[in-house]
């Protein structure tokens, strides 16, 4: 699949990004992850961090996927609102899935502590706007239920806005707790950590089927290397879809621009995360040397020509909203831009747990706007699944939920 296309910022802040080689022999391990995005890197941290016997394949490079285009906004609310889930899968479900992301932000915050390598981590407020008038009521809504269950959110009304902010939105939302780092740099802090240990990494080596022979799990590669394994773990992203399509995901192409970094912050408050109500949304973020990247404008298609030849236009789109937003960075510029495909699923939650057609086989499948928290979800989830042979999250996040 063309996951991407255009000037990618992630993966020029770590230019010295670690290598591994190329898969050239047969191999047994205890269990093998497919991808090196973040969602596979977490499961190898996990597994490797008890002692599994673990072994990557990526068919790229690690972060080289969809993680070198992720914008890395870090927050424990969702594309699907709180209050919204809750009225389609229940109170409990809604609860229970927004305690898991609030948990897994401070799961991060622990992690760039603790992994060697920097991974641009910072804490950061949220200000979730109503993109008009008709969606007040959705704010409301959303308020009542999150604060109910003790999450840090504050209602602003239009004039709490206006004091903070160069703009004026009907009413917003004000979160704490929520973050910002760079995702391309935290799946290879992770990768290199685990690397360290036990952890066998392979790049440039793609899978192309898979059998079961023996009671193992047989993974053939495209230049006939065979890794049998106990368990595998598909974390592919993505590209998935290609071979089988997993029942409720939604594919589509979103873009993003970095800008020159910025000399004066004064009115862009506490440099926090902004999102709005609207769907699809823009949104954006601050970077550590002093960017801004701002995201949005999907479109239905998710590849090829029709994606990639409206990326100079919507890249000038998303300029204009921030400088919209903020006239006081009316000359700044474009640094990078980009577009790549992104995926969801039709009830806004992820795809994790085990595969509906492989025996002792799992998806780690991030899908929605949240990626990198679902890989913390993920990783733990999977690893207690391998493990211990269940997780009670584990039916939240279903495989086949939506067949």
């Amino acid at each position: 699949m063309d996951l991407k296309e255009g000037g990618l910022l992630w993966v020029e802040t770590f230019p010295d990004a670690p290598a591994y080689p190329r898969l050239q022999e047969d191999l047994t391990c205890d269990v093998v992850v497919v991808g090196g995005g973040e969602g596979g890197a977490n499961c190898a941290y996990q597994l490797s961090e008890h002692g599994v016997d673990t072994v990557m394949l990526e068919r790229r490079r690690v972060g080289y996927g969809s993680t070198s285009a992720n914008t890395g906004l870090i927050q424990y609310s969702n594309d699907a609102p709180m209050h919204q889930l809750a009225d389609s899968l229940g109170l409990d479900v809604a609860v229970r899935y927004y305690k898991l992301c609030q948990r897994a932000v401070d799961v991060l915050d622990h992690m760039s502590h603790t992994l060697a390598d920097p991974i641009e981590f910072k804490r950061r407020d949220s200000l979730y706007y109503a993109s008009s008038e008709k969606d007040v009521k959705k704010l409301e809504a959303e308020y009542a239920l999150q604060t109910r269950y003790g999450f840090p959110v504050a209602y602003w009304t239009e004039e709490q806005v206006a004091e903070q902010f160069p703009f004026r939105k009907a009413a917003a939302l004000h979160a704490t707790g929520d973050a910002e780092l760079n995702p391309f740099r935290f799946a290879h802090a992770l990768v290199r950590h685990a690397a360290r240990k036990n952890l066998r990494v392979y790049e440039e080596t793609e899978v192309c089927s898979i059998f079961h022979e023996n009671g193992r799990v047989c993974l053939r590669t495209s230049e006939g290397q065979i890794v049998r394994a106990k368990k595998a773990v598909i974390a592919t992203g993505y590209e998935a879809q290609e071979n089988q399509r997993t029942p409720g995901a939604v594919v589509e192409s979103s873009y993003a621009i970095a800008t020159e970094p910025v000399r004066d912050f004064s009115s862009y408050a506490s440099r926090c995360l902004i999102w709005e109500t609207a769907r699809p949304y823009l949104y954006m973020r601050t970077t550590f040397d002093d960017r801004i990247v701002v995201g949005g404008l999907d479109e239905s298609a998710f590849e090829g020509p029709k994606r990639d030849n409206l990326l100079p236009q919507k890249a000038e789109q998303l300029l204009i909203e921030l400088k919209t937003l903020f006239p006081a960075f009316a000359d700044l510029k474009i640094s990078h831009r980009w577009t790549a495909a992104f995926g969801g699923t039709k009830d806004g939650l992820p795809f994790i747990g085990e595969h509906p057609f492989h025996e002792n086989c799992y998806y780690a499948l991030g899908y929605g706007g949240n990626g990198t928290v679902y890989a913390i979800i993920a990783g733990e989830i999977i690893k207690e699944l391998i493990l211990c042979g269940q997780h009670p999250d584990a039916p939240l996040f279903a495989v086949g939920r939506m067949r």
